[in-house]
């Protein structure tokens, strides 16, 4: 297990928490190229994230925010079902809340959700709509956060996928990416700050490159938002144990994790 703070938080880390003998721990400078000078934030931790394959820390990571808890083990099939690479993208989004018929059935019956094969988009196109995505950008850069979704629409129309919450990284998948980012004169903090969905980005372009192996899954992680989204499980019988035959983990809005647990 690996887990990245600020440098100036590490003291704190180390100081407050006993952790066991499996934890490595690094700092964010440690991986961070001319990011590291940005600002800290949402922003910044999204970067973290896309740019941690530079550690050569493992050749996959289920990346999990401070939000979530895992409920049971992690196992090899998460990452990789026989040369095929496996990342979340799928039809079903995993909040349990009122009206996701769509994840409950997933729930009790699981072979309703269909893997999801790349590629699905040609990568000439994307460099195109990057580009158009990105001189509107220019023109407008003082857009809120949830006008900037557009920009993955743009980039990667038709896509009804969910790709959280959480997210399957992969070294090699991470560094093609980076790869066609550069060529196009971007890197992790100019793609964030067009649209600060990290997995979504990702997703997108991970079902984008040729030759791959990619296979898309529902997410390993359920998600509750709110104190009614726990509530609705509860009322429909739903238990941990029920929870644990298709998920590893369970995430809470971080404004609601100190309140209630599932």
């Amino acid at each position: 297990m690996l887990i990245s703070v600020p440098r100036s938080d590490l003291p704190l880390l180390k100081d407050t928490v006993d952790l066991p003998g499996f934890v490595s721990v690094v700092a964010d400078e440690d991986y961070l190229g001319a990011e590291k000078s940005l600002p800290s934030g949402w922003y910044h931790q999204q970067v973290c994230k896309m740019s941690m394959h530079r550690l050569d820390f493992a050749d996959s990571y289920f990346v999990l925010d401070s939000d979530a808890y895992l409920i049971a083990p992690v196992e090899d099939g998460l990452f990789q079902i026989g040369e095929n690479l496996v990342i979340v993208a799928s039809d079903v989004y995993t909040r349990l809340n009122r009206g996701n018929m769509r994840l409950e059935a997933y729930i009790e019956r699981p072979e309703t959700a269909a893997e999801v094969a790349g590629p699905l988009f040609d990568l000439a196109d994307v460099s195109e709509n990057l580009l158009t995505a990105r001189r509107d950008f220019a023109n407008r850069p003082w857009q809120g956060v949830k006008l900037k979704k557009q920009y993955l629409s743009q980039v990667f129309p038709a896509t009804n996928l969910s790709m959280q919450p959480a997210q399957i990284f992969h070294t090699e998948v991470l560094r093609s990416i980076e790869g066609f980012l550069d060529g196009q004169g971007m890197d992790w903090w100019s793609l964030i700050e067009l649209a600060p969905w990290e997995y979504s980005w990702y997703g997108r372009f991970a079902l984008s490159l040729p030759d791959t192996g990619i296979i898309g899954r529902p997410s390993p992680v359920v998600h509750f938002a709110s104190e009614d989204d726990v509530a609705h499980a509860k009322a429909k019988g739903y238990t941990l144990e029920t929870l644990r035959q298709r998920f590893c983990a369970v995430q809470m809005a971080a404004r609601h994790f100190d309140r209630e647990r599932f």
